[in-house]
C-alpha cells in the first residue's frame, strides 16, 4: 500500500450555508400563509444543525417575525449575538430560572401552574410583564395541559398581573401525513378551548399550532402564526409532504457539508481497508483519506454504502467509517490530488448524496442527518 500525504497535513472540514436559498425558502413559506399570519423560524438544535447564531439575522432579514428555541441557553446565545426580535422558548424551563426569561425578554410556553406562579412573582419583583403562550395537549402525548389542569391554569392566568397570555399553542403528531383527519381532530380540540380563554379577557393575538408540514399542507391550521423549522432549511418534513407540495412549494436545501482529501493510498488486489477489513480491493485501487468520521456527524452506518462527491463524480465510501476518518474510492476519477474539495452532504438532488439520500440509506429522517452535525464544525455563509 503506497501513500501520498498532503504537504501541510491539515484537516479542513466545514459547512456551507446558502443565504439566497434560505431567503427563497422563507418566501416560499410566507406565500403559503395568509396576509397577517406571522412566521416563527424554529432555530432549536442549532437551527437543525445549520447554525442558529449564524442564520438568525438572515432569517429575520428575509421576513421571519419571531424565532423559536427549545431552551434558555439557545435563547441567551441569540440575544448575545444581537437578536432583538421576539424569541419564543418552546421547551421546558425550570421555575427556578424565570428571572432569566425576564432579563432577556423571552416568551415561554407554559404548561404548569407552578411555572405561572413563579413567573408572576418574578414579574412583580422586576416590575415587568411576561408574555406567554399556553401549551394545550391535543393528542401529541407530551408537554401540554388539558382537562382539569388546563382549567386550573386558565383560571390562574385570568388573575395574574405580570403574566399575559398572547396565545394558545399545540403540536401536531401526524401533520406530515396526507390523511388530514388526525390533524383536524387536534385542531378541533385546540379551537374548542379558545372561546373559554377569550371569555376570560385574554386577547390571544398570537396562537400557533402549525409546524412545517401543517404550514405546507393544511391552511386551516395556520391561526395567527406558523412555526417552521425544517422547511426553512430547504428540507421537506416527509416524503408524503414532498410528493404533495414539491410542484407548488419548492424548497431548496441550504446546507452542504465539505472536507478535503488529506491523503491518497494505492491498494493492491486483496488489501483490506479500515476496521474489520469489511472491504477488500478486488483489483488495484486508489483511495482518498478524508478527515471526517462519525464524531463529525458522518454516520458509521453509511460504511460501504454511501458516496461522496469529488471533482463532480461519485466516490464510494470503502470500509468502515472511523471516528475521525473515512476512505473514498477515487480509482475511476482522474486527477484527484491532496487538498481536493469533497462534498459529503450535497444540495444537488442529482448527486445521490443529499441529506434525504443519507437518511434513506440509514433508515431514518433528514432531521437526524442535519441535527447530528456537531456545532464544533465551522459554518460559513455563501451567496
Amino acid at each position: 500500500m503506497e501513500r501520498v500525504a498532503s504537504p501541510c497535513c491539515q484537516a479542513h472540514t466545514w459547512i456551507e450555508l446558502s443565504r439566497s436559498r434560505l431567503a427563497a425558502n422563507v418566501r416560499t413559506m410566507l406565500q403559503r400563509t395568509a396576509p397577517g399570519v406571522g412566521l416563527m423560524a424554529v432555530v432549536k438544535a442549532n437551527a437543525y444543525g445549520h447554525g442558529a447564531t449564524l442564520l438568525a439575522h438572515p432569517l429575520l432579514e428575509a421576513g421571519v417575525t419571531a424565532l423559536g428555541v427549545i431552551s434558555l441557553e439557545e435563547a441567551h446565545a441569540l440575544r448575545a449575538c444581537g437578536v432583538q426580535d421576539p424569541i419564543h422558548v418552546l421547551g421546558y424551563v425550570s421555575a427556578e430560572r424565570v428571572d432569566e426569561i425576564i432579563r432577556d425578554d423571552l416568551r415561554p410556553v407554559v404548561f404548569s401552574r407552578a411555572f405561572v406562579e413563579a413567573l408572576e412573582v418574578a414579574g412583580a419583583r422586576s416590575g415587568r410583564t411576561v408574555e406567554v403562550s399556553v401549551k394545550v395537549e391535543t393528542g401529541m402525548g407530551r408537554l401540554g395541559l388539558n382537562g382539569a389542569e388546563l382549567e386550573d391554569v386558565m383560571e390562574l392566568l385570568s388573575r395574574t398581573k405580570h403574566v399575559r397570555v398572547t396565545g394558545l399553542s399545540t403540536h401536531f403528531a401526524r401533520s406530515d401525513e396526507l390523511d388530514a383527519t388526525p390533524t383536524q381532530e387536534q385542531l378541533g380540540r385546540l379551537q374548542a378551548v379558545l372561546p373559554r380563554f377569550l371569555s376570560q379577557g385574554h386577547q390571544l393575538e398570537r396562537s400557533h399550532a402549525a409546524n412545517s408540514a401543517a404550514a405546507l399542507l393544511y391552511p386551516s391550521t395556520h391561526l395567527d402564526m406558523v412555526r417552521c423549522g425544517i422547511s426553512l432549511y430547504g428540507l421537506y418534513p416527509s416524503l408524503q409532504t414532498r410528493a404533495a407540495c414539491a410542484d407548488t412549494a419548492e424548497l431548496k436545501p441550504v446546507l452542504e457539508f465539505k472536507t478535503r482529501v488529506v491523503q491518497l493510498c494505492a491498494l493492491q488486489p486483496g488489501e483490506a481497508v479500515s476496521y474489520g477489513g469489511t472491504w477488500v480491493a478486488p483489483a488495484q485501487a486508489r483511495l482518498a483519506v478524508l478527515p471526517v468520521g462519525y464524531s463529525d456527524g458522518y454516520r458509521r452506518g453509511l460504511s460501504n454504502q454511501s458516496h461522496v462527491m469529488i471533482r463532480g463524480q461519485r466516490a464510494p465510501i470503502r470500509g468502515r467509517i472511523c471516528m475521525n476518518l473515512c476512505m473514498a474510492d477515487v480509482t475511476g476519477i482522474t486527477g484527484v490530488v491532496c487538498g481536493d474539495e469533497v462534498t459529503l452532504i450535497s444540495r444537488d438532488p442529482s448527486s445521490g448524496a443529499t441529506a434525504d439520500d443519507l437518511a434513506a440509506m440509514l433508515g431514518t429522517i433528514n432531521y437526524e442527518i442535519v441535527t447530528g452535525l456537531p456545532g464544533s464544525i465551522a459554518r460559513v455563509l455563501v451567496p
